[in-house]
């Protein structure tokens, strides 16, 4: 297991020099870009393809891996137009990943919404049927389209059912570490339910007293599970202090 960080939001305000350089130091092995965030590390899909060796280039230069682009890509909306432009933004995103040298990009579900009289099967269908399309360019590419247990689709119910229906190679889970998944004080029967597809881990605040980090690391690590576990913690005045912490705790938990 190799930790990460995520820039959302913690690291937002760090230029990429600053990023690469500051999350080595601090004890990261590899660091997951927030895109179309307007985040100061200035990974973004209007990169040209000089830019995009360049940046790709820097990270691989650093000595951190690059394990992911994490969009806001989501395909639940009832607009057909919206829909299609956040499968058309994934196509795009999944492409800059691929040159970036990152691993996978992170799309969302991600509500249901019976409220305007659709069910939650049509939803699932809909987000499942986009997956698959889009997977398909992740397929070609090479990198994981991962899908976040996020929003309404957190339980494993509704998440894998869009594994499902997506049928692709390049599918794969986020596991984000929410409360939701915690019965009986313990995550051990929600993991067991989803830990196949999951490929990469978003991790929160590990003081966090509803949420058992400890049992959660344990339970990958004992797995066999070889991925990233990324830091998506919200942002300080003092950051470096922060992450230090985090750092500390996250390796105190695994027993190291």
């Amino acid at each position: 297991m190799k930790l990460g960080l995520l820039t959302y939001n913690i690291a937002r305000e760090w230029d990429l020099d600053t990023l690469l350089i500051k999350a080595k130091e601090l004890g990261f092995e590899g660091v997951e870009f927030r895109v179309d965030a307007h985040h100061a590390h200035g990974v973004e899909v209007d990169l040209t393809s000089q830019q995009r060796r360049e940046v790709a280039q820097r990270i691989a230069a650093s000595g951190l891996i690059n394990c992911g682009l994490g969009s806001g890509c989501r395909y639940d909306s009832p607009d057909e137009s919206k829909l299609s432009e956040s499968i058309e933004r994934t196509k795009a995103l999944l492409q800059l990943t691929a040159d970036l040298g990152g691993a996978g990009l992170k799309v969302f579900g991600n509500n249901f919404h019976e409220d305007q009289g659709i069910s939650k099967e049509t939803t699932i269908e809909q987000v499942g049927k986009a997956m698959k399309e889009c997977a398909k360019t992740a397929n070609d590419l090479g990198v994981e389209l991962r899908f976040e247990m996020h929003g309404d689709f957190d339980p494993p119910q509704y998440c894998l059912k869009v594994l499902e229906l997506a049928g692709e190679p390049s599918v794969s889970l986020i596991y984000n570490s929410d409360r939701r998944d915690v019965v009986d004080g313990s995550v051990a029967g929600t993991i067991a339910k989803v830990r196949k597809f999951v490929t990469h881990i978003h991790m929160h605040d590990l003081a966090d007293p509803e949420y058992p980090h400890q049992e959660m690391l344990r339970i990958f690590r004992d797995s066999g599970y070889d991925g990233f576990a990324v830091a998506e913690i919200q942002g300080s005045p003092d950051p470096e202090r922060v992450l230090k912490y985090f750092v500390a705790l996250y390796h105190a938990y695994l027993g190291a």
